[in-house]
């Protein structure tokens, strides 16, 4: 009998156990001769700078043979050195990875060839992912006398696997909760893959619901059928992204709305063409805004031009009138000509009014209806009501100035007309709000400083009501609560009630909820458009209708009463 010590415990070998072993070890010799002669694999697999592992065991689980990075890797993990007739199981230290490693071997012993994925080593040395082949050693007469083990580190594999997964699954929560449309189609513009952005801005809903009813693009989605050939010619002849704006495409309801899209040609693997890859957002409240706010440009050009006042844009130090409008001119009896670039200060008739005007203006920023004498052209005193706006950061004068005989109070209109028309500019973008599970708030954008005048750190941190209790009456707090268990919500009226600032209009808003790499939702995210003045811009053409409608009812009496 021999006796060996492994690890600090002493191992009795017995007459049998050695016959055992020698018998293991001889097989094991016989089908590594037999991968040597007949396999280039096994060369390959030796040769690789890969960590690749093989060992056998006899039926009492100590090693008849090994490779040399077979004790390396024990070394590494287990901190142990191997040595023949060594009990592996006496290795490993960590019980349960000792209780797996018996039940595979002796699944093997049972005759049964299997492979497994598995992680092995101490936390405080060294860890990895291996992938083990087992199979039993078989002697000449078929009977099982030990068990081999083919081993790869697929450590890296794993790991590479998982930022893999870990990618993908940010793309797809990308795809998934992007704000704008994302679409794929094949080449005769059947769709083949959409987001919920996709869907909800064609009006379906949902994207399978989509995917389903579109079979092309061309004829279901284009209001022009022409359109999509024409954009698709255009994919053809450039790489890369490109960019097609103001496109009209119908929704579900035939409503039609305009898109701004860009888009590329996606290859497969052998060159050829897969499919259209495609970016789409539904810029028809923005193309409204954009085309009110140039009405209201032109309207408020109209005003400057057509203003029954004098108004005006000079340097602050009177050394050079910069604009002007006829009214202005008709005031002071002067050609463009004659005033444009020219020198402000010598319109005053006494100096030390627009002295003091300057010192209140560089106080205040401003005056309102400050009387000075003005020289017209043939040297006539008028008496005149200047109101005027400093702009520090450049020197710029703005203001107006008005006969007082004639009106006193075009100035109070035109910055009423100024007021409303800085609110319309400022209602260009939308407001971003984000909670954290807590109900907390976690982004307040800049928008929203506007639409509510209340600062973000004031807001950030705070609970949702805390600052906004009318939130929790107008049910917005429960459906902010609800998205977290994964619902959507949108309102395109909805009523902002009066705050501290004394600011209340109509909003509409979105909530979704915003999902993590896993798909765990991990907040809510809410959009805010104003649409305060599209909603004053329809009570006003309701009051015209109405009074058309009343004055269309009175048409046929007044007709009588004149024949």
């Amino acid at each position: 009998m021999k006796k060996n010590i492994v690890a600090g415990t002493i191992v009795t070998e017995t007459d049998a156990d050695n016959a055992d072993r020698k018998l293991a070890e001889n097989v094991l010799q016989a089908g590594i001769e037999k991968y040597r002669n007949d396999s280039t694999l096994y060369h390959l697999i030796m040769e690789s700078p890969v960590e690749i592992v093989l060992f056998a065991l006899d039926r009492n689980y100590c090693y008849t043979a090994f490779t040399e990075t077979h004790t390396e890797i024990i070394k590494k993990i287990w901190g142990v050195d191997v040595c023949s007739g060594m009990n592996m199981l006496d290795i490993i230290s960590n019980p349960e990875d000792r209780q797996k490693a018996r039940e595979n071997f002796d699944r093997a012993m049972r005759g049964e060839c299997f492979s497994r994925i598995e992680e092995f080593g101490d936390r405080e040395l060294y860890q990895a992912v291996y992938e083990n082949f087992y199979r039993p050693l078989k002697d000449a007469c078929d009977k099982v006398v030990g068990v081999s083990v083919f081993v790869v580190n697929i450590t890296q594999r794993k790991l590479h696997e998982e930022a893999i997964k870990d990618r993908e699954d940010q793309f797809q929560n990308l795809f998934v909760n992007a704000p704008v449309g994302i679409f794929h189609s094949d080449l005769e513009g059947k769709l083949m893959a959409a987001n919920p952005a996709m869907a909800k801005m064609l009006g379906y809903a949902g994207t399978e619901e989509l995917i389903v009813a579109v079979t092309d693009m061309s004829t279901q989605i284009y209001d022009d059928p022409e359109l999509r050939p024409q954009i698709m010619a255009a994919l053809m002849k450039q790489e890369g992204w490109i960019h097609f704006g103001e496109i009209s495409w119908r929704r579900k309801d035939q409503r039609i709305i305009t898109v701004d899209m860009t888009g590329r040609i996606v290859q497969n693997a052998i060159g050829t063409i897969a499919l259209l890859e495609g970016f789409v957002e539904d810029i028809t409240e923005r193309k409204k805004t954009e085309y009110e706010l140039r009405i209201s440009e032109e309207k408020f050009r109209n005003l400057f031009n057509n203003a029954e006042v004098g108004m005006f844009r000079t340097r602050l130090d009177g050394s050079e009138i910069l604009e002007f409008n006829a009214k202005y001119l008709n005031i002071l009896n002067y050609t463009r000509e004659e005033l444009y670039g020219n020198p402000s200060a010598y319109l005053w008739a006494d100096k030390h009014q627009r002295d003091e005007m300057v010192t209140l203006l560089e106080r205040d920023g401003q005056v309102t209806d400050f009387e000075s004498k003005m020289v017209t052209r043939q040297g006539e005193i008028r008496r005149c009501l200047t109101s005027a706006r400093l702009y520090r950061d450049t020197g710029i004068l703005e203001g107006s100035i008005q006969d007082i005989t004639e009106r006193k109070n075009a100035e109070k209109a035109f910055q009423e007309s100024s007021q409303l028309t800085s609110q319309i500019i400022n209602c260009v973008d939308e407001g971003i709000i984000v909670f954290d599970p807590e109900l907390r708030y976690k982004v307040w954008n800049p928008f929203m400083e506007k639409l509510t005048r209340v600062r973000a750190e004031q807001v950030v941190g705070k609970h949702l009501t805390e600052l906004f209790p009318f939130l929790e009456d107008a049910g917005l707090a429960d459906k902010v609560q609800r998205a977290f268990s994964g619902e959507y919500f949108n309102d395109n009226d909805f009523p902002m009630p009066q705050t501290d600032s004394g600011r209340r209009g109509w909003t509409s808003y979105t909530i979704s909820p915003l999902k993590g790499k896993n798909g765990e939702i991990t907040g809510v995210a809410v959009t805010i458009h104003d649409i305060t003045e599209r909603k004053l811009a329809e009570e006003k053409v309701r009051e015209k209708e109405i009074q058309f409608n009343k004055l269309s009812s009175q048409l046929p009496d007044m007709i009588f009463q004149f024949t």
